[in-house]
């Protein structure tokens, strides 16, 4: 790392619009329905707590890239309860036709059915590996005090809530009940319940 920053690598707060950041590509350890409904549903409960977890950098914010899952596919992803993996791809390409968002589905998607993929996003830039494209974090590599640990830790938070069997469940079931009518889920009221909880569970 630090032969990169003697190199001149830059980060996150050297350009107003490279929005230069990390992606972790995490393989995943199954390619079932449930095991990937499950990480899906971890992220989207969190995905408000981790721009805030990650102090996401206000430039990367305003570019589409690492656009947030709408209000309405969280909601979706947390009452589904055992969605085929058919329903899963389907479900996730009609709310999320594009790579720009901070979990990009899409190469793993395209590992277990890439016809399915491209018959509606056909895209070279697409390719099919069996991980998780998570591209949320800032890049700091150009600060001495910065390492690739911190933005992997608050992906391991994903891991953790994703593998909770039981304790998920209620999670997705509480951003339900927080739904209100036109106005939705309040969302600074739901990360300060997301830090609680997670806290609660020793997992933050």
């Amino acid at each position: 790392m630090q032969g990169l920053r003697q190199a001149g690598a830059q980060g996150t707060d050297n350009s107003l619009v490279a929005a230069f950041g990390v992606h972790i590509n995490a393989e995943i350890a199954s390619l079932d329905a449930h095991h990937i409904n499950a990480y899906i549903k971890a992220f989207a409960m969190l995905q408000w707590w981790l721009v805030q977890a990650h102090d996401v950098n206000i430039s990367r914010r305003l570019t589409p890239y690492i656009d947030l899952y709408p209000d309405a596919y969280l909601l979706e992803v947390a009452a589904a309860k055992a969605p085929s993996i058919d329903n899963i791809i389907d479900s996730y390409l009609q709310a999320n036709p594009t790579r720009n968002r901070a979990l990009d589905m899409l190469p793993m998607f395209a590992e277990i059915d890439s016809d399915r993929v491209k018959n509606v996003i056909d895209d070279p830039r697409i390719k099919a590996r069996p991980t998780f494209h998570y591209r949320l974090p800032n890049c700091e590599i150009d600060k001495d005090n910065w390492s690739l640990a911190q933005p992997w830790n608050l992906w391991a938070v994903v891991e953790e809530v994703a593998n909770s069997g039981e304790a998920l469940n209620e999670l997705c079931q509480l951003f339900v009940n927080s739904e209100r009518i036109i106005l939705g889920v309040d969302r600074n009221l739901w990360v300060e319940r997301v830090d609680a909880w997670l806290k609660d569970h020793g997992w933050v």
